[in-house]
């Protein structure tokens, strides 16, 4: 036997693989769009501005300390039942501290104050891969008072953690 000879096609024509192989992507596009007919999508309703205010509220810190306070607990348990609603939100929680201590040590205690924040949400029956954490240690004060200790009390609003709201694709900052 010789060498296979081809038949000549013409420029525009798709070889018959080439048909087959768009029939069986139409096909699976037919199927998909009758499966989602069958099926509509039971979504979840976005967060209503009432609920995302409640992201925007802070919870406070003592003077270098990273445990709950029972208010900071309160406005946690708000935040959980937002999630619970809404099983596709996912929230990033920053740490933040005054500029009291080395920026390392700083840096450690806004992680702190984070993870006590998200242990705590997580510990409430919310999956851990729907918190993420920083530590802005004492990056982005919300107070400019000067660094000592007779200002502590001044410096509280700096010692904090806040939160970012992800909703589906969206990323909302309260």
């Amino acid at each position: 036997p010789g060498p296979a000879v081809m038949s000549p096609q013409r420029p525009d024509s798709v070889s018959a693989e080439e048909q087959a192989r768009r029939r069986r992507v139409e096909q699976d596009y037919r199927n998909l769009r009758d499966s989602l007919s069958r099926n509509p999508c039971v979504c979840t309703p976005a967060p209503s501005t009432a609920d995302l205010s409640t992201m925007a509220d802070r919870i406070l810190f003592a003077f270098d300390k990273s445990d709950l306070t029972d208010s900071a607990k309160t406005i946690l348990d708000e935040k959980i039942a937002l999630f619970r609603a809404n099983p596709t939100m996912k929230v990033f929680i920053s740490g933040h501290t005054d500029k009291l201590g080395t920026v390392g040590y700083n840096a450690a205690l806004g992680l702190r104050r984070a993870e006590a924040a998200k242990d705590y949400i997580v510990s409430h029956g919310i999956d851990a891969s729907r918190v993420s954490i920083e530590s802005k240690g004492e990056s982005d004060p919300v107070v400019n008072a000067a660094a000592t200790k007779a200002n502590i009390p001044a410096l509280a609003p700096n010692r904090r953690d806040m939160f970012q709201l992800s909703v589906g694709s969206e990323t909302k900052k309260p």
